[in-house]
């Protein structure tokens, strides 16, 4: 009886440790290498929206296998799993391709 209680406790607190929760910081960039202030993050389990400040930088609460979202206007959305407890992760964005639209 106390292996399987011992046992249960373990898979317990083993599976906490997939489902912390940590704070994801980093900055989003353009092309040009030029931070994006008030670019969209997102993550998309939590539906947890954070805009980026002056610099570019950004802090989200996330977990392991949570699928963030970054997206700015005129630049292509980009998506990007969380795959290892890294506290910090830097995005450049590249330029959407698009047919221009005409005004008459």
């Amino acid at each position: 009886m106390k292996r399987i209680v011992s046992a249960l406790i373990s898979v317990f607190l083993f599976s906490n440790l997939f489902a912390q929760v940590f704070n994801l910081t980093g900055k989003v960039y353009g092309v040009d290498r030029t931070p994006l202030v008030a670019a969209y993050v997102c993550n998309l389990r939590t539906n947890d929206v954070q805009l980026t400040v002056y610099n570019g930088e950004y802090q989200i609460k996330v977990q392991v296998g949570d699928q963030i979202e970054y997206s700015y206007v005129g630049y292509q959305s980009a998506y990007r799993s969380v795959v290892v407890k890294d506290p910090h992760y830097d995005v450049i964005l590249e330029l959407e391709h698009s047919d221009p639209i005409l005004v008459t």
